[in-house]
């Protein structure tokens, strides 16, 4: 019988299993200097000065209180926010919610199962305003499902032969997604129709070495850890284009609804002729800032003490387009007083949602470590409350 020891620290998450395998999912960094709209080249080998920076300074912070539903509590992911929608998931359970852009829930969707209308894992869901559909990806089945507002099937999408759908997301109407990344000569990126998901048209871009999203460690002892670079988004909206990551590129593309694939950020040194691999990943951006992150496919740990805590290298870092400046940031909530480091949750077109657990609010009040808004909304929580959501708003 394998033995299988989890361990989880503040950053990271991983398990070590005795013939087996640990699965480190990494939280990673970089960015650069240059002029908007231009190409940005950008050397993630550099040390940028750091800057704290409280999110009441660059943007406008509201806050979202979920409603609770006792036999549904929501402990997930917000998958869509979208004008008066919120979209929301749970890891586990299969538990879809909708609420609205107040936080009232109007729908709480489960179709975890076998069957053919069901799913049995959620890798994401987009919502399409225009025709009122949930698209909810499905890697264990090869196949995206879609119902409506009221759960009612609508129809499922089977994923293309020999193609595995890391994510999805809809652009100028399109239904775009991103591959596994592991295959040599086909395209990261492509369309798929909405209705029967037949293959519409090949994005790009194109590698015939691609760097796996994967790496493993034979720690001896028949122990061996896997690292699996894992990021937000591999592609999210700005200034009417999508910006596509690939982890095998020194370049970051835009794409425009002009159906043109355009550089956007070009790292330097190669991610090709660097080892251990550095990989430059854009994740948000407005029209003020660009906030990007720099992975190192290493590990570091203590191989005497596993429990010590294993990490992979990297940083965050953030263009100011404002003053044409590039800081590592250090991001925090002024209405937190004792609050550490704080970075970007879920990222949408202009904006970004962090959550705050209640536990942790009322922790924080009942030790008069809350100020304004913030502290109001913690004085009416109870323990086993949904959490509050906070929104960074650019627009």
């Amino acid at each position: 019988m394998k033995k299988k020891i989890h361990y989880s620290t503040n950053k990271f998450h991983y398990t070590i299993t005795t013939l087996g395998i640990l699965a480190l999912i990494l939280v990673f960094a970089g960015c650069n200097k240059n002029i908007p709209n231009e190409v940005l080249t950008i050397d993630i080998t550099k040390d940028y000065p750091k800057k704290e920076i409280a999110f009441q300074d660059i943007a406008n912070v509201s806050y979202i209180p979920l409603e609770k539903n006792n036999e549904h509590p929501f402990h997930g992911n917000i998958s869509d926010f979208k004008n008066d929608k919120i979209i929301a998931y749970n890891y586990s359970g299969g538990d879809i919610f909708i609420f609205s852009k107040n936080g009232k829930i109007e729908n709480i969707i489960n179709h975890l199962g076998d069957g053919p209308e069901e799913y049995n894992a959620i890798n994401g869901i987009i919502y399409d305003e225009s025709a009122n559909e949930l698209f909810v990806n499905n890697n264990r089945k090869n196949k995206i499902l879609v119902y409506d507002l009221q759960g009612e099937f609508k129809r499922s999408l089977n994923y293309l032969e020999d193609r595995k759908y890391q994510s999805i997301c809809l652009f100028d109407g399109e239904l775009i997604v991103c591959d596994d990344l592991e295959k040599n000569e086909s395209s990261t990126f492509f369309t798929i129709s909405k209705t029967d998901g037949s293959m519409q048209k090949e994005i790009g871009p194109y590698f015939s070495n691609r760097i796996p999203p994967t790496t493993s460690e034979d720690l001896g002892n028949n122990t061996i850890l896997s690292m699996i670079i894992n990021y937000r988004k591999t592609a999210f909206s700005f200034d009417n284009n999508l910006i596509l990551n690939d982890i095998s590129s020194d370049t970051i593309f835009q794409y425009t609804k002009k159906n043109s694939l355009q550089p956007r950020i070009i790292q330097t040194p190669s991610v090709q002729n660097s080892t251990p691999a550095e990989i430059l990943i854009a994740e948000f951006e407005t029209k003020q800032i660009l906030f990007m992150r720099r992975i190192v496919k290493e590990f570091i740990y203590d191989k005497n003490d596993l429990s010590a805590g294993i990490s992979g290298r990297g940083n965050n870092l953030l263009y100011d387009k404002t003053n044409n400046e590039i800081y590592e940031p250090y991001f925090f909530n002024n209405q937190i007083l004792t609050e550490q480091e704080t970075g970007i949750g879920s990222a949408f077109n202009g904006f970004f949602v962090n959550k705050y657990d209640a536990f942790n609010l009322i922790d924080y009040y009942e030790n008069r470590e809350l100020e304004a808004e913030l502290a109001e909304i913690a004085s009416k929580l109870d323990i086993n409350d949904n959490p509050v959501l906070m929104v960074v708003d650019y627009n």
